[in-house]
């Protein structure tokens, strides 16, 4: 949450003497300005006082000069001082919502693969019969699919998986993969990237890995075959 100290307006009025002495109010002014700035920051309020010096002869440039107005914008403070450098934001999108590409067929992504600090892209499509890509490899992501409508048939490697909806689906990086899709009807598909880590063995100390480590209480897992080995 935002926190913006007001513009201050230092209102200084002048009688300029000579020019040295000149030199010095602006000296004083800037003082000030210094003073009222810690001021601020350690939550007080100051009132600015005229300077004026009745020793001095003094002489007037003009009458604009004899209420020198200095309108000095400061600071613009955000609450935690320590907030980390990484500057993603959260943000919400409504059914239907995202960056859609044509890429062949319509992807809406939900979460970029390309923004700075991602860990993962997210996209939501729909797609036919026919329009199945052919057979691929992705040498630097692992891929997940959901199946939200529809019948469709996965191929990775030598492995195949037959998915209606509510099924998922993980793809592993550099093993050549496909789908064929068996419904008349669009199929409705999530799919999820996330990028290769070399040596990673426990994760990146997140959310699952905590459930996953100790922390939750693991009360059901798939079938023992090989379509869902342990993980």
């Amino acid at each position: 949450m935002k926190s913006q100290l007001h513009t201050p307006v230092l209102s200084l009025m002048l009688a300029v003497p000579d020019a040295p002495a000149a030199i010095e109010w602006y000296k004083r002014a800037l003082g000030a300005t210094v003073l009222w700035s810690l001021g601020s920051v350690a939550g007080l309020d100051f009132v600015a006082l005229p300077f004026q010096d009745t020793n001095e002869s003094s002489y007037f440039l003009g009458p604009i000069y004899n209420v020198l107005i200095f309108n000095i914008n400061l600071f613009n403070v955000e609450e935690g001082m320590n907030k980390p450098d990484r500057q993603i934001q959260p943000y919400a999108l409504k059914a239907g919502e995202g960056w859609t590409y044509r890429f062949g067929i319509d992807f809406t992504v939900k979460a970029s693969e390309v923004k700075d600090g991602h860990g993962a892209a997210f996209m939501e499509y729909v797609t036919r019969k026919g329009e199945e890509p052919p057979n691929h490899t992705h040498n630097t992501e692992d891929e997940m699919f959901y199946v939200l409508e529809g019948a469709i048939t996965f191929r990775c490697g030598e492995a195949t998986f037959d998915l209606e909806k509510g099924s998922f689906v993980f793809l592993p990086a550099g093993i050549e993969h496909g789908y064929t899709i068996h419904s008349e009807e669009p199929i409705r598909l999530i799919v999820v990237t996330a990028p290769v880590r070399e040596g990673a063995s426990s994760g990146w100390g997140g959310f699952v890995a905590d459930m996953e480590t100790g922390q939750g209480e693991l009360i059901t897992k798939p079938p023992r075959n090989r379509d869902s080995p342990e993980i």
